[in-house]
């Protein structure tokens, strides 16, 4: 059997592309979410499935965004309320900072003005400003299959066309980000997945603009993003030079991201939490044996909840033993998923509290799909044929857990 294809060195800093096929399919997802958001998820709760929790102070932000210009958000919060009790830290000027990072706001933006110019009823507001958290469901996958691309161009895997876009698809259906696309849309989970999948293609592409761009996107997602400048850090150890300036030009496009958060920071000061709700004490070093224990095996444990991402990381641990030219890329991915487990192992709720899976690890998306993708091209025809149906399986029953869990029938807190 062959066991790879002609070697073909990529162009070192060339963006990473799609054919046509996953163009298309990447594009069906996107209008296939929305339109599951339209119409399913939208005829929930009156059109607010989409922003509980956290979410809805993301849209209190965004509407105050949209329709004021500003981010004060107590006419904001006297409209559509404060039902979480997380709007009462308000700064000595009278503001109410957004929780947490600002992308999730900004993606709503869009979908806000769109309802406001079209006259639209009330009860399309809310699912017309989710709809671009929805599409990033195809953004995921057209992430993801880059990604699968660039590692076969880069290593000369024995992977078809057919096949990466089948393991990209299994990666993004079978993990986390179906949930939180079709649910729960207005949570950063579902565009940090195809955030992070665009950045890892662009660093697997060695195209330092393109993943500062993803960068910067990730961070206006979650904060935690920015662990992944472990990758370009140790991926090519033997070569410190290219290493460290790869990361440095990362780390500076990404780094405007973190300019609205200084500004809200500087300029109100007065709040008692600050723009990010969370400091240190979010975190609680002591509890990271535990922790981790919560986060990998517990109820919304990222094995347990989402066992699909156990094979992902088990492709992704063996790789090294199968080919030794898949060890520094093994490594550099491996180190990320290590730093992003701790991370959340640490939180003073490692479990995430009311949750579908480790959705505080949605960015491993792009990871589980590289995993996948290092073994499968190592295996036998046999062996591939019980891997594929494995990979089917975890995915069917992903699928049919998420559409359980959106309809209430799978209880998702532990408290």
């Amino acid at each position: 059997m062959k066991r790879s294809l002609p070697a073909t060195p990529p162009q070192r800093g060339k963006p990473p592309a799609l054919d046509r096929h996953s163009r298309a399919l990447a594009l069906a997802l996107a209008l296939a979410a929305v339109a599951y958001d339209l119409t399913v998820a939208s005829a929930r709760e009156g059109g607010r499935a989409g922003l509980i929790g956290d979410a809805h102070y993301s849209y209190a932000a965004a509407r105050s965004l949209a329709f004021d210009g500003d981010l004060d958000l107590t006419n904001q919060l006297q409209v559509i309320g404060d039902r979480w009790h997380l709007g009462r830290d308000p700064a000595s000027d009278g503001y109410r900072l957004p929780v947490r990072e600002l992308g999730p706001a900004l993606l709503m933006v869009p979908g806000l003005w769109l309802h406001h110019n079209l006259g639209l009823s009330a009860r399309w507001e809310g699912p017309l400003a989710v709809a671009p958290a929805s599409a990033s469901l195809g953004l995921c996958f057209a992430g993801c299959a880059a990604a699968l691309t660039r590692l076969r161009a880069r290593l000369a895997l024995d992977l078809s066309a057919a096949t990466i876009t089948a393991l990209a698809l299994a990666a993004t259906l079978g993990f986390v980000a179906p949930f939180y696309a079709l649910g729960p849309a207005g949570y950063a989970h579902a565009p940090e997945a195809a955030a992070i999948a665009w950045l890892a293609a662009s660093l697997l592409a060695e195209a330092p603009r393109t993943a500062g761009l993803s960068l910067a996107i990730a961070l206006l997602m979650r904060l935690q993003s920015a662990l992944w400048l472990i990758f370009p850090l140790t991926e090519r150890l033997h070569d410190p030079a290219r290493r460290l300036l790869d990361a440095g030009r990362i780390a500076l496009v990404g780094a405007f991201a973190l300019l609205p958060l200084i500004y809200l920071g500087l300029a109100h000061p007065g709040s008692a939490r600050g723009p990010i709700r969370w400091g240190l004490g979010f975190f609680r070093p002591s509890n990271l044996i535990p922790g981790l224990g919560a986060v990998l095996i517990g109820p919304h444990g990222l094995f347990t909840a989402t066992p699909l991402a156990a094979l992902g990381v088990l492709g992704l641990a063996v790789a090294p033993a199968m080919s030794p030219r898949q060890r520094p890329i093994a490594r550099g991915f491996g180190l990320v998923v290590l730093a992003q487990v701790m991370l959340c192992a640490m939180a003073r709720d490692p479990d995430g509290g009311a949750a579908y899976g480790a959705r505080r690890l949605a960015g491993l998306t792009v990871v589980i799909a590289i995993g996948l993708g290092l073994a499968y091209a190592r295996l036998p025809a046999r062996p591939r044929l019980l891997c594929a149906a494995l990979i089917a399986a975890l995915v069917a029953i992903n699928l049919a857990r998420t559409e359980l869990a959106l309809r209430g029938l799978i209880p998702l807190t532990i408290r």
